[in-house]
């Protein structure tokens, strides 16, 4: 569970809806600097500490207006970040989570050399 959003990372992460936001906003991940920086990091300031590579206009600017709305309702918490695994009912990591996972196509199969 995200709280303090201190450990997640801002657009790699799945911490705002079901998608990391890389995925949620391509266009504009592409063009945006600091694609490590964490959720804290970009959320510190007000305006978000987002800083980009090239302007964005039209479409863009839109999909950052959209993301901007978005995060004007998050509010951070003191408490540290709680991982959980989603493929299971308990939460924890299990080698027979992922299988089940890979083998009913629940997970993308990064490990194929596993």
């Amino acid at each position: 569970m995200i709280k303090d959003r201190s450990q997640a990372r801002f657009w790699e992460d799945i911490w705002l809806g079901n998608t990391p936001l890389r995925e949620q906003y391509p266009q504009i991940y592409n063009i945006a600097r600091g694609n490590q920086d964490t959720v804290e990091a970009v959320l510190s300031a007000s305006p978000p500490n987002v800083s980009w590579w090239r302007d964005h206009f039209g479409n863009k600017l839109v999909m950052w207006n959209n993301l901007a709305s978005r995060l004007a309702t998050i509010a951070l918490t003191q408490e540290d970040d709680e991982f959980t695994w989603n493929l299971n009912s308990i939460g924890v990591f299990s080698v027979k989570s992922h299988y089940q996972g890979l083998i009913n196509q629940n997970v993308p199969n990064v490990n194929k050399g596993l």
